[in-house]
């Protein structure tokens, strides 16, 4: 990946980005793996509080919302669908009032996506109004404030979602699964897809940096490292990829591992018991044990861009339950693999979903470059 600036006094903390359209961070791509939370904290550190608001406000209006829009969209399309499919009303609250009992906070009070929303607001807005007063000690409290509020916040949105897809298969089977992220997850494709449309720009050249960018910065609001302490998440480069490894996964990867934070069970054993896949499909790479939630990663990362441009954005390797890893300390890891020539994706990846490699790439031409 190209090295962005570093950051200095005349360079601003964030800055529209070419690669992905939108507002991204300025700084070096090893420093993209830090959190925002603890960019935020260095510029408290260094008292300058105007790029610590800066960074303040990327974090909560463009990360933490990113993350809370997608999850809103997807549990509003599947109350849709599952409606659609014959559900009546009096089932559709009786499965929002289980939702919000059995994700409820530390504190007992139960979960609603609205409240949370506004649980941030407030978090941020103490961060906020330290740092114009520079008040430094009280800006470092609330920071560290805000970061556990957002990291509960999150883990009941993922959680809230992951609830809502078991609805649907408890009522339609797992067989159904495809059907179910053609109904909510197109949109979210589409964004992602045009990171690096072929038809648009070149994957050696741009896409797949952007695809990268995109990438870091999810992951790292996802809080993917194992304390989920805001550290910077693992990513290994070689010369032909990029390897992303999580431990866990701060979405799907905590949820099926457990909250180690909170000291909460897999969220597929009591008293969540939501659904994994029993069985192998292509649709899950030729694996069972796949949780609902993560194989949104396999087809709409890995399979539909093959679909699409004819190369995966992600070659993704997801957690499974039960995990027999003997190592119980570090289990139900997930990895992303990018690839920086699609020509280098092995065979392999295609065949275990049903598909073939396209031969101009298993000859070793690209048309990605």
């Amino acid at each position: 990946m190209s090295e962005a600036p570093g950051s200095s006094s005349d360079v601003p903390a964030v800055a529209p980005s070419p690669l992905v359209g939108r507002l991204a961070r300025t700084d070096s791509f090893e420093e993209q793996r830090k959190s925002t939370f603890a960019k935020v904290a260095e510029q408290v550190d260094a008292e300058d509080g105007a790029r610590a608001l800066d960074l303040l406000r990327f974090c909560r209006d463009q990360e933490c919302e990113f993350i809370r829009t997608i999850m809103a969209e997807w549990r509003q399309k599947l109350r849709e669908l599952i409606r659609q499919r014959g559900a009546d009303e009096e089932s559709i609250e009786e499965a929002d009032d289980r939702l919000a009992a059995v994700l409820a906070y530390p504190d007992g009070s139960p979960f609603d996506a609205e409240e949370g929303g506004g649980r941030l607001d407030a978090a941020f807005a103490r961060v906020s109004e330290a740092l114009q007063a520079a008040a430094w000690s009280d800006a470092r409290e609330a920071l560290q404030a805000a970061f556990l509020t957002w990291r509960q916040v999150h883990d009941r949105e993922i959680d809230s979602a992951y609830g809502w897809m078991t609805e649907f298969v408890r009522r339609h089977g797992e067989a159904a699964v495809p059907e179910m992220w053609e109904a909510i997850g197109r949109g979210h494709f589409q964004e992602f897809f045009e990171l690096a449309d072929p038809e648009r720009r070149s994957w050696i050249g741009e896409g797949r940096d952007a695809v990268v960018l995109d990438t870091l910065e999810a992951m790292r609001v996802h809080l993917s490292t194992p304390e989920r302490d805001g550290a910077p998440i693992d990513v290994e480069e070689r010369d032909d990829r990029w390897i992303f490894t999580f431990d866990p996964c701060g979405s799907g990867g905590r949820a099926v591992r457990g909250d180690w934070n909170e000291g909460t069970p897999s969220r597929i054993e009591p008293p969540y018991e939501f659904a994994r896949i029993e069985g192998a499909y292509p649709w899950t790479d030729g694996k069972a044990g796949i949780c609902v939630y993560c194989n949104h990663c396999q087809q709409i990362y890995e399979q539909w861009t093959m679909d699409e441009a004819g190369w995966p954005f992600f070659v993704v390797e997801p957690p499974v339950y039960p995990d027999n890893d003997p190592d119980e300390a570090r289990r139900q890891r997930c990895s992303y693999t990018i690839y920086k020539d699609p020509a280098s994706v092995p065979a392999s990846i295609y065949e275990r979903s049903g598909r073939t490699k396209p031969t101009h790439l298993e000859d070793g031409r690209t048309n990605g470059d």
